[in-house]
């Protein structure tokens, strides 16, 4: 097997050509995915067992697999350890895939994702050899200075809303025309990764997923902050199918109402906006409900509730016309989530929810076999078969009467024949 490339370079080349991820390559090789990064990166020779194992996972042929495991075994000089690359220069950023390189001690892996804003990496915190994603925000924003404040915001509101789900900050910084946020890596992709092609979601995945994010909300809202720009995509996942709520960068801090410049500009996303945003009036925790209201129809039908030809019809729709019945899109739901997502989502705020627990508190009683005053069972009330006292096999459970006596009879003499046994020498001297 004769080559001029190193074994890491050889294997991620192999790698790709199989269309393989590095989580998935670690996944049939047995290990962790940050091995196979340092393997591919030259910084780790792997083990014969696991070069054998990786032999198999890339479909290196049987005569070359003996070459391929010896490669990898080879030590490497000094000349061959690679270079530490130089911090991205500001034209860069934003326009090259800074993947290999390194800033401020982190190694960029993969680019995850590329927005308007900036971009986001997978890394590496070599310290404590910890997969974390970093986000770069483009130099163009990051020396505006109503940016900066909502970046600052973000690092700070994020950094003080402790939430099992929502997702942590690690550490953020700025630098001249550049700014980092280093956050916890969710490998499960996001919420609308799930509702791609219009698939509606099992009702048990609805209710966990809805459950979750809105204590996430409810922790957000009790700290005074509102996220207004709830949707899937801010919706993360881990690999086991756990949702977090990501992505404050544009929610307002309500315990600070002063700096709020930019009362005139509506943001949020037009699918999920709520009335009150459309109008630049008062943002409040309804303004989540409302999201939430609308995220859960998509949740529970595959598609948002208003379709139209640009933003501003649909906006126009979120403004005057009401929800659409979930039988528009699923049929076999009950008439309680249509109420559900009704009250949620009323065009007034103040005839939402006055929360979001007393939402999760009705659509926890909708998909269990419980009865609400307010909606009605997602299934139906299962059949109960009484028990007469006689066949409670639980004699605990209920109050005991003369016809328990055979129970207990011959218990007074058997306590004396144990107290006799436990202290009878005690005084004896």
């Amino acid at each position: 097997m004769a080559t001029e490339q190193s074994f890491g370079i050889l294997a991620k080349n192999r790698r790709r050509e199989l269309g393989l991820t590095q989580d998935e390559l670690a996944r049939r090789v047995g290990c962790a995915p940050i091995t196979i990064r340092k393997i591919e990166a030259d910084d780790l020779r792997p083990s014969v067992q696991i070069a054998e194992r990786m032999a198999m996972a890339l479909n290196i042929p049987l005569e070359d697999r003996a070459a391929f495991v010896k490669l990898a075994r080879i030590e490497h000089t000094p000349a061959e350890e690679p270079k530490v690359t130089p911090m991205p220069a500001l034209e860069e950023i934003g326009s090259e895939d800074l993947s290999g390189r390194a800033i401020r001690g982190y190694a960029l892996g993969e680019r995850l994702g590329n927005g308007g804003m900036g971009a986001v990496y997978r890394a590496i915190q070599p310290l404590v050899e910890r997969e974390v994603a970093i986000k770069i925000i483009l130099p163009r924003y990051a020396n505006h200075p109503d940016f900066i404040r909502r970046f600052e915001a973000e690092a700070q509101l994020v950094a003080r809303l402790e939430h099992p789900h929502i997702v942590p900050l690690y550490d953020y910084w700025r630098e001249p025309s550049v700014a980092y946020l280093v956050m916890r890596l969710l490998r499960g992709g996001s919420v609308q990764s799930l509702l791609r092609n219009g698939t509606a979601l099992p009702p048990a995945t609805v209710l966990r997923i809805v459950e979750q994010i809105g204590s996430a909300l409810g922790a957000a809202h009790r700290a005074g902050v509102v996220h207004r720009d709830l949707k899937p995509a801010n919706v993360l996942l881990d690999e086991d199918n756990n949702a977090y709520l990501a992505d404050f960068g544009i929610a307002k801090n309500l315990s600070n109402f002063s700096s709020d410049t930019n009362a005139d500009m509506i943001i949020g996303s037009p699918d999920y906006i709520s009335p009150e945003q459309i109008r630049s009036e008062y943002i409040r925790p309804q303004t989540d409900i409302y999201a939430l209201g609308v995220m859960l129809y998509e949740l529970l039908t595959g598609t948002v509730p208003f379709h139209g030809p640009t933003p501003f019809d649909v906006m126009h729709q979120h403004l005057s016309t009401p929800m659409p019945p979930l039988s528009a899109s699923r049929v076999g739901l009950p008439g309680s989530l249509d109420e559900i997502i009704k009250h949620a989502t009323a065009k007034d705020p103040l005839q939402r929810y006055e929360n979001v627990e007393e939402m999760l508190d009705d659509l926890r009683d909708s998909f269990s076999n419980k009865s609400s005053s307010k909606v009605g069972s997602i299934y139906s009330q299962p059949t109960m078969i009484p028990l007469n006292e006689t066949d409670n096999p639980y004699k605990g459970l209920r109050a005991f009467g003369e016809g328990d006596a055979q129970d207990f009879f011959g218990r007074e003499a058997l306590l004396q024949q144990l107290g006799s046994l436990v202290f009878g020498g005690v005084g004896e001297k």
